[in-house]
């Protein structure tokens, strides 16, 4: 009785920290700048005659853009590439740990 009682606990304390760490996609969580920037792309984009041309998604954006930034590969670039790699590899073995946390707590094999 203990056991379940202790491994329920556990898995409300993670299901209520994941809830914590969430983000909430409310209106009223939302920055003012942003709202009042979507608010003028809305009344841009439906007046009727307008000179908005919709970017696609699937073409090179660098080749039709003029003023785009080119990436310099430099000792940041470079720190900032190890840096995601370690990530990256970081959250693979919290993952792959916590699946065997989950599978200790449930008796799967």
């Amino acid at each position: 009785m203990e056991k379940k009682f202790l491994r329920y606990t556990i898995i409300a304390v993670i299901f209520f920290v994941g809830l914590s760490m969430g983000v909430s996609y409310q209106e009223n969580n939302r920055t003012k700048n942003l709202q009042s920037s979507l608010n003028d792309f809305e009344s841009e984009i439906t007046q009727p005659n307008n000179d908005f041309e919709p970017i696609d998604p699937y073409e090179n954006i660098d080749s039709t853009s003029t003023n785009s930034l080119k990436v310099k590969h430099n000792l940041f670039s470079g720190l900032a590439k190890d840096g995601e790699y370690v990530i990256k590899k970081g959250l693979e073995l919290v993952l792959n740990k916590s699946d065997d946390v989950f599978r200790f707590i449930f008796g799967i094999k």
